[in-house]
């Protein structure tokens, strides 16, 4: 949170943030130059989920010691990307590469009891170590680090100090083919 936020001077206010899992399924494309084998090309069609909360609970002023739920502002991202990587052979099997991911962010905000949805737009950058097994299964490690600030909204840009998704994740392809 940004200590210098002040929704309603936070007096009487309980803020809390959770960030519970994230889900991803999607399906690669690899790309092979033909004259040089070590070098290739990925890019995956992706659909993550993120579920986190942003919860605001207050203390009324006729029941002392008691709170009660204000508001949630948050209850997850449902997101849409594109990653595009260039990578390296190091030995067989065992590769490196970087990136990027366009990414469309869809929020949903729960406030009272109307629902509705908030739309952003990043472009995390990404590394990743893999290793593909018999041509068949490729495992690998992926750091991603959002660049814009997705978790403040329009009502609330002055909430988060640091509102960029980043996450480090094991993917896990297998083919429906392989060759």
């Amino acid at each position: 949170m940004n200590p210098g936020y002040d929704e309603y001077d936070r007096e009487g206010f309980i803020y809390n943030d959770t960030f519970d899992y994230t889900l991803y399924l999607g399906y690669r494309f690899r790309f092979i130059l033909p004259k040089n084998e070590r070098v290739f090309f990925d890019t995956d069609a992706t659909f993550r989920y993120n579920k986190l909360g942003v919860h605001r609970y207050y203390y009324p002023e006729n029941t002392p010691g008691e709170r009660d739920y204000m508001r949630t502002i948050r209850n997850g991202h449902g997101q849409f990307s594109l990653p595009l990587s260039v990578n390296y052979h190091l030995v067989k099997g065992l590769y490196a590469g970087v990136g990027v991911e366009p990414v469309l962010d869809i929020s949903t905000y729960s406030p009272g009891d109307m629902p509705f949805f908030y739309f952003n737009f990043d472009l995390p950058v990404h590394v990743k170590v893999g290793y593909t097994i018999n041509k068949k299964v490729d495992i690998a490690l992926i750091y991603r680090y959002g660049v814009f600030n997705t978790i403040n909204d329009s009502k609330d840009p002055k909430a988060y100090l640091d509102g960029n998704l980043s996450d480090l994740s094991l993917s896990i392809f297998v083919p429906f083919v392989a060759k």
